[in-house]
């Protein structure tokens, strides 16, 4: 379980593979709501 409070950082640059337009959720090229989901889902390494 996930406790109350914890925080965290990263950092990703928004490519065109990573755009909504590009993935399906969107016709805009900002980055995607999966694509920032990921990143947060994204297990670091230490």
């Amino acid at each position: 379980m996930i406790a109350c409070g914890i925080k965290g950082k990263s950092k990703s640059v928004v490519t065109p593979d990573k755009t909504a337009k590009n993935v399906g959720s969107g016709s805009l090229e900002v980055f995607a709501t999966p694509m920032l989901t990921a990143l947060m889902e994204k297990k670091e390494d230490g």
